[in-house]
């Protein structure tokens, strides 16, 4: 049997932790230096295809001569060299050992040394007990001899269910055991496979094929509960079950769910049925949960539940954790492990007609299990996952899954119902949905924790690098009830169905693919039910579907692009092409298109309705009023379309219902044939910003568009061939009563213009009396001041000026009117209340056309209180400034949770020279400060807006000074003031201080953001989807957060963030904070790590985050330094310094911390009980670092689950771990190179713990230890009589190190226990025991022999000699 020289989920990595690239890898014979003794390696398994060395690397991974990713196999053990593109060495090890056991196995059968002589069956079963945890079907009856026609039909076979069974059974008595298939078996089963516990099977080679309707694994965790609550849940309480205890009390950072039987207002409204989607919710527990009493780390998110009333159509609102709602606990047993790798199952074939439905492979509550597995002629789901956390379907492939959804057959891939799980490298083929969320519906009161374990939303899934064929549905899709699921670098072909299809919230889409699917992409909310009518059970704009894409590819037939009652933004470089001329419908709801889009024709325009726009906006449908924004269609990018080849007749090329709204604020382009018709419809087309729309027909230029500004010469054509009031044409010409177009245009240019001595005009339209034959205006051009020209002809239509009112009018109605624009040359104040109002005084201010510098100055006189709730719209404020008389301006605010101070829409150049302290007495009021929505503004230093109140305005901002949002731009020009730095202020907000979206850009250098927020989740800095925030020297002191990233870029370098009660940073969704230079003391919580990059389970977004802090100061940091979660995290804090810290420097779960060269010190009231974990595949670098671990900790040091540190010339004073130095378990690796470390570490503790799988690397002065133990169990301690000096394994003495000196390495495989000392000539060669030699069995005085043949000697229970 081959030994694989590398897993292949491993990456490897450079001396920094970045994936290795043109890296060399030498293999070499064993005990020998590699690059000078290399050894015959090959490509495959069966050792047939030679691989030339050195062995070179893309990404981490090995590769070939021809850039192909492989693996490398030889026969035996090995020595290994990798060099980086530098050749410097980044690791060796001439020694290196089969990991996996399977080559000491397959020797000693081979060679005949086992009991019953080489490759009998006595021997393989001796094998197996040696192994322990390895075992075959075959050992178990399992015969595998199904035969199976071509049409899929079972035609003669052993039924091996009862030995599968057994088989799983076994399995599920020792946690690690594992199955394997035998190689070219097929194994006929006619029940379901069963087991709770811990569950590996490997079916490499082998098949499984059901013959009834019925799953083929349904597999679960240990699973508990459900315990009903005995009180409300009260966001920031605990979670109280007097009356209904738990077994055992949680321990912190424990994986729970909550309940109830409220609906979800998320999900479908199921009208008068009993089965309804309830409410339900992972969280983590907090420190101090005792049998009664559930700690909640941080908050629970999805409290709001909609009444269970059994009938159609809205509901009231209801707090859904209270006991009125059954709300009830339920959790499993997380140690467990599921892994099911390899070889197919599925069912005979034939049986669509009969109607089966069974799904294939259901896991309940297993936590990161591991599916890698093909799935071949299935009817329900093959892969469903209820209540899951982090499982991991890789590789798997999927054939054929019947779908016929009225008989119940769903033909999904993957029915996720499960908690971030992570499906990546699938290859699927003719089914319904290569991915779903699959939220099951229950009746009220249910107990049984199997399906309690799935309530609830699907949250955190990461679907990528995927393919999907054929079918008759999505092939990727999300129900109702997902949350925060994200698709990326997946392609369809083919399929009768959308490529794309969302419901629920926060889902997204980046880098995909579609060839000659039948439909692009659509986003929708529900309006399935029994009952008809009604749509999600929520009915605010909170409930509706909303969606982000980036960067789509799609070939289609039709339909590209459709939004249904939904939220979309779709950014970007995307390419769309389809043989139907329509480019994107939006039936209610807003689609937002950003970056780039190409749209092309390439067919006749056959796929869909010869009438459809080419950009078409249909009217909301009536029972989603209210709840569903207007429908709209906002170009924010460049959209160009080539309809060119479409035939299609009677198209126009903008569709728009009464109500609805196209908006250009980019650029689009239109090529059309030359029949088809500019706009139809009686919707609004607005023109703002740098709009441009332009229409060439046949290739002849016939629409051009524009929204000048002041000071752009620009032309506005409003020709259309669609003009007669009968059909309710636009307004495109204007007249006078004069046939004489130079009259008229002089005329209307002297209104709109102004005339040098009248003002400066400005032209606005609205919408006339139709019914009074009045035409209703389709286009409206908003200029914000010149209209340089309109294109005016002799016709009358019925439009007129009347000079005297500057008002327009179209059959005796008004429709628009001509506001005066004055020219100011010299400084002016306008006065408040003198003048009037501060809304009216501000309008007023916003008439004015500044030049010559000249300014109009906005004057709050000493006293005065200004009624907020503001609205400024479409406004050149430039030259304008808002000042005050007082030092601090207090508003009166009348309404104090809905009130907005400010807001502007499309406003800019205002200059804010005021503090707003928002407080009336201790009392803070409103909802928002300022909220800019396209808008520019200037703060002067030390001016800005505090302590605004905790309400929720009306578009739905909460408790923030400042809001900032699509493409706004906030600006402060700090100063220096005898040695300080001053910028704006924010402080006291009652949630967040400045929250920057959308593209917006926030330059708010030396911010003064303190005391912001309230609870988890509030923060200084809010800031997500591409904003870009400048905030270095700012001050966060006494903040709940400090600065939240999410999608954006973050740089707040030398800031002062001392006392925040929660994250100082915290990126996700590949968001980047860069903060070098700062200072955060007693900060963070026991649940709150000071710097956190990623998502633990307690939060709902997914993605990894990138923080820079290197040479920051974390003095007396009350949380952990640092979090990270998710594969690809960074966080940086080398050459950091931090005494008095208290809960050590954190948890590394996925990514890498460097902190290389960082000095850290303990407080002596530290509780930590490791100073540092490192698991699930993370890297932490300590290089050159210094821990003074001057308090008590279980362990400095716990490397688990493939997590690996590296402490390499690191020194670790003070150590008086109350346990074990350094734990390492379950694939952990620590280097501890060049270590060094003082006498505090003491016994009677461990200096180093390893369980399980493990890997040490250089633990060189391990023998040198005054005393030392090497242990497999954290609460093992030295026993009695035992000498300094001796090491342990698994309840067996081993060596005294005293007697034969050198260094130890010790290594366990499935195949025993390998022990080696270095620099020693009796022991320099690995020895091997077998697992199964027990401390009890081993003679005090004496000697025994192992399974090599080995002779041991022992005196009084110590093995001082190996022969």
């Amino acid at each position: 049997m081959a030994t694989r020289i590398i897993d292949p989920y491993t990456l490897l990595r450079d001396l920094d932790g970045t994936p290795l690239e043109n890296g060399f890898v030498f293999i070499g014979e064993v005990g020998l230096e590699p690059e000078a003794n290399p050894a015959e390696v090959f490509w495959d398994v069966g050792l047939t295809i030679p691989a030339v060395q050195p062995i070179r690397t893309i990404a981490g991974r090995l590769s070939d001569l021809g850039g192909q990713i492989g693996n490398v196999y030889l026969a035996g053990y090995y020595s290994i060299t990798i060099k980086n593109s530098d050749s410097v060495t980044v690791y060796s090890d001439q020694n290196a050992v089969d990991t996996t056991g399977e080559v000491a196995l397959a020797r000693a059968w081979a060679e005949g040394t086992l009991p019953g002589g080489a490759g009998t069956f006595s021997a393989r079963e001796y094998a197996q007990q040696v192994l322990e945890s390895v075992s075959y079907l075959s050992f178990f009856g399992a015969v595998g001899d199904t035969v199976i026609d071509s049409a899929g039909v079972v035609t003669s076979g052993t039924d091996d269910t009862l030995a599968l069974q057994a088989a799983i059974n076994w399995c599920l008595l020792g946690k690690g055991r594992k199955i394997i298939a035998d190689p070219g078996a097929v194994y006929k089963i006619s029940a379901t496979l069963t087991g709770v516990g811990s569950i590996l099977l490997d079916l490499t080679g082998g098949r499984i094929i059901q013959t009834v309707d019925a799953p083929i694994f349904d597999f679960s965790a240990p699973l508990f509960g459900p315990f009903e609550l005995a009180a409300d849940y009260v966001s920031g309480s605990a979670i109280n079950l007097t009356g209904d205890q738990l077994p055992v009390a949680p321990l912190a950072g424990q994986v729970m769910k909550i309940v109830a039987d409220a609906d979800d207002p998320a999900n479908r409204d199921q009208g008068t049925s009993t089965q309804r989607y309830h409410c339900g919710e992972f969280f983590t527990v907090g420190e101090g949960s005792t049998i009664t009493s559930i700690a909640v780390s941080g908050s629970l998110q999805f409290t709001r539940g909609i009444d269970p009333v059994l009938s159609p159509g809205p509901q009231p609102d209801v707090a859904c954790y209270t006991p009125a709602y059954n709300a009830r606990i339920v959790y499993a047993d997380m140690s467990a492990l599921c892994e099911i790798t390899g070889g197919t199952v599925g069912f005979e074939s034939g049986h669509d007609a009969d109607i089966w439905t069974a799904d294939s492979a259901i896991l309940r509550g297993y936590y990161k299990s591991v599916l890698r597995l093909g799935f071949l002629e299935t009817y329900g789901a093959n892969i469903k996952t209820y209540g899951t956390l982090m499982v991991i379907t890789e590789g798997c492939s999927f054939l054929r899954a019947e779908n016929d959804t009225p008989n119940g057959q769903l033909g999904y891939n993957v029915g996720d119902v499960g908690y971030c799980t992570q499906v990546s490298n699938m290859d699927a083929s003719w089914s319904r949905h290569a991915y779903t969320t699959a939220e099951p519906t229950f009746a009220a009161a249910e107990t049984d924790p199997k399906r309690l374990i799935g309530i609830g939303r699907v949250q955190g899934a990461t679907i990528s690098h995927s393919i999907a064929r054929g079918g008759d549905g999505a092939h990727w899709s999300t129900h109702a009830g997902g949350q925060n699921v994200s698709f990326s670098h997946c392609t369809s072909y083919g399929g009768s169905e959308h490529s794309i299809s969302l419901r629920g919230r926060e889902t997204s889409a980046t880098g995909m693919r579609a060839v000659g699917t039948q439909k692009g992409f659509l986003a929708f909310t529900d309006f399935a039910n029994g009952d008809g009518g009604s749509y999600t059970r929520g009915k605010t704009n909170r409930d509706i579907t909303n969606a982000y894409l980036d960067s789509l590819n799609f070939d289609v037939v039709q339909d590209p692009i459709t939004v249904t009652h939904s939220i979309v933004e779709i950014a970007g470089n995307n390419e769309w092409r389809s043989t139907d001329h329509q480019f994107a419908l939006v039936t209610g709801g807003t689609l937002r298109l950003k970056g780039n889009h190409s749209f092309s024709v390439t067919g006749d325009g056959a796929g869909g309705s010869d009438t459809d726009g080419i950009i078409q906006i249909i009217e909301t449908n009536a029972a989603l009023l209210g709840a569903v924004p207007i429908p709209r269609i906002i170009i924010e990018g460049n959209v160009t379309i080539d309809a060119r080849a479409a035939t299609s007749a009677d198209v126009a090329c903008i569709e728009l219902a009464l109500g609805t709204e196209l908006i250009v604020r980019g650029k689009l382009i239109l090529r059309v044939p030359g029949a088809y018709l500019y706009q139809r419809g009686s919707g609004t087309v607005i023109i703002e910003d740098d709009g441009y729309i332009e229409v060439e027909q046949a290739g002849v230029q016939t629409v051009q568009l524009y929204a000048p500004r002041k000071g752009i010469s620009a032309a506005i054509d409003l020709e259309s061939t669609d003009t007669t009031v009968s059909d309710g044409g636009l307004i495109s010409r204007i007249t006078t009563t004069t046939n004489d177009d130079e009259v008229k245009k002089t005329a209307v240019q002297m209104a709109v213009r102004g005339d040098g001595t009248t003002g400066y005009g400005k032209l606005e339209m609205s919408t006339s009396n139709a019914s009074s034959g009045g035409l209703v205006p389709r286009t409206e051009v908003r200029s914000n001041g010149n209209v340089n020209w309109l294109k005016l002809d002799g016709s009358t239509v019925g439009a007129q000026w009347n000079p005297t009112a500057d008002e327009f009018y179209v059959a005796g109605n008004a429709v628009g009117k001509i506001v005066a624009q004055m020219d100011q040359s010299t400084d002016l104040t306008l006065n408040v209340p003198t003048d009037g109002t501060f809304a009216q005084v501000l309008d007023k201010a916003s008439l004015y056309r500044t030049n010559y510098g000249a300014t109009v100055t906005v004057m709050i006189e000493t006293g005065h209180k200004p009624v907020g709730g503001v609205v400024l719209a479409n406004r050149d404020m430039t030259g304008i400034i808002i000042s005050s008389i007082d030092a601090t301006v207090f508003p009166a605010i009348a309404t104090a949770t809905t009130s907005t101070f400010l807001k502007m829409t499309n406003c800019h150049g205002l200059v804010w020279n005021l503090l707003i302290d928002s407080r009336n007495g201790a009392t803070k009021l409103g909802a928002c400060g300022v909220a800019m929505y396209d808008s520019h503004m200037e703060v002067i230093h030390r001016c800005g807006y505090t302590n605004v109140g905790d309400g929720t305005s009306a578009d739905g901002v909460k408790g923030t000074n400042f809001f900032v949002y699509g493409t706004s731009r906030l600006f402060c020009n700090s100063v220096t003031i005898t040695g300080t730095r001053l910028g704006l202020i924010a402080d006291g907000a009652s949630r967040k201080g400045v929250w920057v979206t959308y593209g917006s850009v926030a330059d708010v250098v030396a911010m003064s953001a303190q005391d912001c927020g309230t609870e988890d989740g509030d923060f200084a800095i809010f800031a997500s989807r591409g904003a870009i925030v400048h905030a270095d020297s700012s001050t966060f002191t006494g903040s709940w957060g400090g600065i939240r990233a999410a999608r954006c870029y973050v740089c707040a370098r030398e800031i002062v963030a001392d006392s925040v009660t929660g994250r100082v940073a915290w990126a996700f969704e590949g968001a980047t904070i860069t903060m070098s230079l700062s200072t955060a003391s007693g900060s963070g919580s026991a649940t709150q790590p000071v710097l956190m990059a990623g998502n633990d389970a307690t939060t709902s977004g997914q993605g990894l985050g990138f923080i820079i802090a290197d040479r920051s100061t974390f003095d007396s940091s009350v949380g952990p330094i640092v979090g990270t979660y998710g594969a690809g995290s960074i966080v940086d804090i080398q050459s950091a310094t931090g005494t008095g810290i208290i809960r050590g420097i954190g948890t590394v779960k996925g990514g890498t911390v460097h902190a290389n060269f960082s000095d850290f010190a303990t407080s002596a009231t530290s509780t930590t009980t490791h100073a540092l974990q490192v698991g699930s595949g993370s890297t932490f670098n300590f290089r050159g670092g210094t821990w003074d671990g001057a308090s008590v900790v279980d362990h400095f040091i716990r490397a688990f689950e493939a997590g690996s540190a590296d402490l390499t010339s690191a020194t670790l004073a003070n150590n008086s771990a109350a346990q074990n130095f350094i734990e390492v378990e379950d694939d952990g690796h620590v280097i501890t190179r060049s270590l060094t470390r003082d006498d505090g570490f003491e016994a009677p503790h461990n200096f180093v713990e390893a369980t399980n799988r493990y890997n040490l690397t250089n633990l060189d002065d391990l023998a040198d230890l005054r005393w030392g133990m090497f242990n497999n169990t954290s609460t093992s301690n030295r026993p009695a009589g035992l000498p300094a000096g001796a090491v342990r394994w698994a309840g067996v003495s081993m060596m005294a190190l005293d007697d034969i000196g050198g260094q130890l390495t010790l290594k366990l495989s499935t195949g025993g226990l390998y022990a080696r000392v270095a620099n020693n000539a009796a022991f320099g060669a690995w020895k091997h025991w077998g697992p199964g030699v027990a401390e009890a069995s081993t003679p005090a005085t004496g000697t025994f022999t192992t399974v090599d043949s080995k002779t041991v000697t022992v005196e009084n229970g110590l093995i001082v000699s190996i022969v």
